[in-house]
């Protein structure tokens, strides 16, 4: 029998559930549209009211949640993200955690993004270096929905640039590098996997960077840029998004791991190491360089 939600609490618990590792599955969607009687658009902004209490305004005190729809069927979510005692261009809008956390899984196609307020204009730009985004829809609360281009007119991206594809598109950069006894294999692997991943199609600065924590889990995220290069996300900040997304906390980390490109442009090292601050001064920190780069075979 179908079960019917009414309370709002009930609601917002039984979408809490559904909520694994920062999505919910194509199955949990039928699921809890099944169960609802909510149309999709009205079961993303309600997602807003629980993942919203996700987010880390250290500096702001402002929660700002997101959700999108892959072409999957799975909805990834995101929040914003802030690091204390670092200058606020640090920050991690939740569209952009929304996006790592669905490149993550290797969603290729976002339908549709909501988000708790009006996408800033950083977020619009980074929102257009996503593969297939003029086809994207943004869905606000009491407001029309409407493709991204409407929010972004004139836009400049990856087109403008001779680059094809787009953020979410494969990645392979084939990168080897042979294991040094000096580092930690795990934390070496997951690195260069993401620095293979990463999308630097502007400065070939790729980069990737793994967390390992006390319970021997490891959580690795990439480098991402944007045509405009200010939206472009460091390594470090992809990995933290995930580790918050898996239910972690900085108290978690106990190691930390930076693989780079050796003819990058930019230091992705010291970067993550001002963002480090955050994480405590116990934790380890290691870095190799990536040299060995074959032809990218996608």
């Amino acid at each position: 029998m179908r079960q019917k939600v009414g309370a709002k609490p009930d609601l917002q618990h039984l979408i809490e559930t559904h909520i694994q590792d920062g999505r919910i599955v194509k199955s949990g969607v039928h699921k809890l549209l099944f169960e609802t009687d909510l149309t999709i658009e009205v079961l993303l902004l309600k997602i807003l009211d629980v993942v919203q209490k996700y987010a880390r305004p250290a500096i702001s005190e402002y929660s700002v949640g997101a959700a999108a729809l892959g072409a999957s069927g799975t909805i990834y979510v995101g929040m914003n993200v802030e690091f204390a005692g670092t200058d606020v261009s640090q920050t991690i809008h939740a569209e952009q955690c929304t996006v790592i956390n669905a490149a993550h899984y290797g969603e290729r196609h976002l339908q549709v993004l909501t988000v708790t307020a009006p996408p800033c204009g950083v977020c619009r730009q980074f929102l257009y270096e996503v593969d297939g985004a003029a086809d994207l829809d943004i869905l606000l609360e009491g407001a029309a929905l409407h493709k991204l281009p409407f929010y972004l007119p004139e836009p400049f991206g990856p087109q403008d640039l001779n680059v094809t594809g787009g953020l979410l598109s494969a990645q392979n950069h084939a990168f080897s590098a042979p294991y040094s006894g000096s580092v930690d294999k795990v934390l070496s692997d997951c690195a260069r996997k993401w620095a293979n991943r990463s999308y630097a199609p502007y400065t070939q600065s790729y980069a990737g960077v793994a967390l390992g924590l006390s319970d021997g889990q490891v959580i690795g995220g990439g480098y991402i840029e944007n045509a405009a290069f200010n939206p472009s996300l460091a390594p470090i900040k992809s990995a933290i998004c995930r580790l918050f997304l898996a239910g972690k906390s900085y108290e978690d980390v106990t190691k930390i791991h930076v693989a780079q490109f050796s003819h990058s442009k930019i230091d992705h090292v010291k970067s993550t190491q001002q963002i480090m601050e955050n994480l405590g001064s116990a934790v380890k920190f290691s870095q190799e360089t990536l040299t060995a780069k074959e032809p990218n075979n996608e």
